[in-house]
């Protein structure tokens, strides 16, 4: 009979449920306690589907064993017992027994039925059971509602060091959505907090409040919260993987300049995550470079239409990402914004500030389709250029200095204010004039 135990084997068992649990039973009660649990080892048996056999001398993984176990006895067909059995893989984190038990081939998923399974995975920073839960047919856009993002805000723990940092800038002791938009505007430049508080107040204009980058929202709350690896996730699935990956760069920078002091060690991580993912912006950037030149430096100087129209380069340089900037198409960028049109080198360049006749004759410049620029748009290239400019101002710098000097050594005339003096005046009130100007927040 299937279960059934030899009267030598009782005895062998007998002897060893004395020997594990004798010591801490009352002497009255071993005989009682002892038939006790020998019966409910018979009742067992009955069941050998139930039973996993686990060698502790062997390697294997004792965790694995045990979560074998429960799984078989929430085994069904019925979608409680699988929710049961997804939740025991998720909660011991066994991907690949859910991969190899729980999502069968045979096993068919309804739609939403595993919103709440992803969002605990979310919840609780377990990337690869999201991973494997969305290859299950989930719906990001679907999923990702403005009620389930506040639901992922409104489970963070309240040890976490984000709430510190929402009270000492907000006052507020909630991340609620609201909250999270007046803490990033904050945070953040007003140069670029746009870039984070469009997720919250424009992307919510549907009437149904699911997101149209739902990656994007996850993305900044992977961030914020600094857990490195649902961000990598996010950011490997998002949209524009170059720039995505400069704007955590900025926002970790923001996170990591208005923590305090007593926060050393989470500033110190906050700022090995920077690093990481501005490695993966420059690692995608130069490998795009070495492929097609022109179209990294596209990359680069592209307006994106998913962060608030600013280009890779302008957040890098607010960011402070000095590698990513010193990449090869950043540099070609630059140096094409720099020249704008100019094919000469920058001594040719300074020359032809001192003889303007060289830019009709020797200067070398972008062609504008098939024929060649014309004197007029040589020299409109020439001095609308930003390296023009800049020579221009060094040159004519340099010029008030001589005149300045002259006047003060040589034609100084206490009596009566000079040519030379009014024309000091008029260019130290224009210099003045401009170094207001520049101070100036923009806009003003």
């Amino acid at each position: 009979m299937v279960g059934e135990i030899s009267d030598k084997h009782l005895k062998k068992l007998r002897e060893k449920i004395v020997t594990a649990f004798a010591k801490s039973w009352e002497e009255a009660e071993v005989q009682e306690r002892t038939d006790s649990t020998l019966e409910s080892v018979q009742k067992c048996c009955q069941n050998p589907d139930l039973l996993t056999m686990f060698n502790m001398n062997k390697h294997d993984e004792l965790d694995l064993a045990i979560l074998s176990v429960l799984l078989k006895s929430h085994s069904g067909a019925n979608k409680c017992q699988r929710d049961q059995q997804l939740k025991l893989a998720l909660m011991w984190n066994r991907v690949d027994i859910a991969r190899e038990e729980i999502f069968r081939e045979d096993v068919l998923w309804e739609q939403g039925s595993l919103d709440e399974m992803l969002t605990e995975a979310i919840v609780s920073d377990k990337v690869a059971f999201m991973r494997l839960i969305l290859e299950q047919g989930v719906i990001i856009t679907e999923f990702l509602t403005d009620v389930r993002l506040q639901t992922l805000y409104s489970k963070v723990e309240k040890t976490h060091p984000i709430y510190k940092l929402l009270l000492k800038l907000t006052g507020q002791t909630k991340l609620s959505l609201e909250n999270v938009a007046r803490f990033l505007a904050i945070l953040l430049d007003r140069v670029d907090k746009d870039i984070f508080l469009r997720a919250f107040e424009e992307e919510l204009s549907n009437n149904d409040d699911k997101f149209a980058r739902p990656y994007q929202q996850l993305l900044i709350y992977a961030a914020l919260l600094q857990r490195q690896e649902l961000a990598k996730f996010c950011w490997e699935m998002g949209d524009e993987p170059v720039i995505s990956a400069i704007v955590v760069t900025r926002l970790y920078s923001a996170l990591a300049r208005k923590m305090t002091r007593d926060e050393s060690s989470v500033r110190e991580t906050v700022e090995v995550y920077k690093v990481e993912f501005e490695t993966l912006a420059t690692s995608v950037l130069n490998e795009c470079y070495e492929r097609d030149q022109e179209h990294a430096i596209l990359i680069v100087e592209r307006k994106s239409p998913v962060w608030n129209g600013l280009s890779a380069l302008q957040i890098a340089s607010v960011s402070d990402d000095q590698m990513f900037i010193a990449s090869g198409a950043c540099q070609s960028s630059i140096e094409s914004t720099w020249k704008q049109g100019i094919l000469s080198s920058w001594e040719k360049v300074f020359m032809a500030m001192i003889c303007p006749i060289l830019i009709v004759c020797k200067m070398e410049f972008v062609n504008v389709g098939q024929k060649p620029l014309t004197w007029y748009q040589r020299l409109a290239t020439f001095y609308s250029s930003p390296i023009s400019k800049f020579y221009h101002g060094m040159l004519m710098y340099l010029v008030f200095l001589g005149i300045f000097s002259y006047l003060v050594l040589l034609d100084f005339d206490p009596d009566r204010v000079t040519v030379l003096e009014y024309v000091c005046i008029v260019w130290v009130f224009t210099m003045t004039v401009d170094q207001i100007h520049v101070v100036l927040p923009v806009g003003i």
